[in-house]
């Protein structure tokens, strides 16, 4: 975070509370095997966050569970990961809401690994994820499919089916190619906005645009764009209404956006939250 001690009126603010957001967000290694991902809820309520980031978390105890599995392959981590992350969620629904559908709080997850130079993705929807392979975008599913005019990805989100079916997608990447993964009202403000994007900073960039441009909070606005294998430095973005930040994280390793209202915090969001 960067601290300032004065602020003018085109200073940006600096939100110093932990943003509940932190949990959706997963980007890291197991054994040297990458691991990238991102939740979201269907109800964007405290509550719908906890859920969220400890689905998140589920998923990956369990790759940490399976990865020396060696007769398992990485499509057979990715949907076991779903199943216990599946299972999570609707006994965590029925301990909030009884049985009562209507009432079930959903997760959408894009789950990715990399081993060697092969990258494994399980989507459940609501998922967006980009990928920049050389000079190709390739989104998953089509970008234009969150304005209503194609199909999206099938099935349900987390929690919502006893049997979970993940989209899973297998794909050879270079160390520098990229990948981006964003919540939902992103996505849809990208087609809203008709942005088109090309490469990974393009994108970056048109996220802090969508931020900057909503008429009301951000709170359902959370992304993650990085490499495959990113280098030993590189830098960490974070968006606020009408300002962006910019920096060196040497931690992330990441380029990473994230967006806030400027709002201060509910009670509730002030309670520990489970971070990756």
């Amino acid at each position: 975070m960067i601290d300032r001690t004065t602020f003018t009126d085109d200073t940006a603010v600096v939100v110093t509370h932990p943003d509940p957001r932190n949990g959706l967000i997963l980007n890291t290694y197991i054994d040297g095997q990458r691991v990238i991902g991102l939740s979201q809820p269907t109800d964007w309520s405290p509550e719908g966050l906890r859920m969220a980031a400890r689905t998140l978390q589920t998923c990956l105890q369990s790759l940490q569970a399976t990865r020396y599995m060696v007769d398992m392959s990485d499509a057979q981590r990715l949907s076991r990961a779903v199943g216990e992350a599946n299972d999570f969620v609707r006994s965590h629904n029925r301990m909030r809401a009884g049985h009562d559908h209507e009432a079930a709080i959903g997760v959408g997850l894009a789950l990715i690994v990399r081993r060697d130079r092969n990258a494994t993705l399980a989507l459940m929807p609501p998922a967006a994820v980009v990928l920049f392979q050389g000079s190709t975008v390739r989104w998953i599913p089509e970008l234009v499919s969150w304005s209503g005019k194609q199909p999206g990805l099938d099935g349900a989100p987390l929690g919502w089916s006893a049997v979970p079916r993940p989209t899973i997608v297998k794909t050879q990447s270079d160390p520098n190619d990229e990948i981006g993964v964003i919540s939902s009202r992103l996505a849809e403000g990208l087609v809203r906005d008709r942005i088109g994007v090309t490469s990974s900073s393009g994108l970056t960039q048109a996220l802090c645009d969508v931020g900057n441009s909503s008429g009301t909070d951000c709170d359902d606005m959370v992304a993650l764009v990085t490499r495959f294998e990113p280098g030993s430095i590189t830098r960490n973005v974070r968006a606020v209404t009408g300002s962006l930040v910019s920096g060196t994280d040497r931690r992330a390793r990441a380029v990473w956006a994230a967006f806030r209202s400027g709002n201060p915090p509910s009670r509730e969001s002030r309670e520990p939250q489970v971070n990756d």
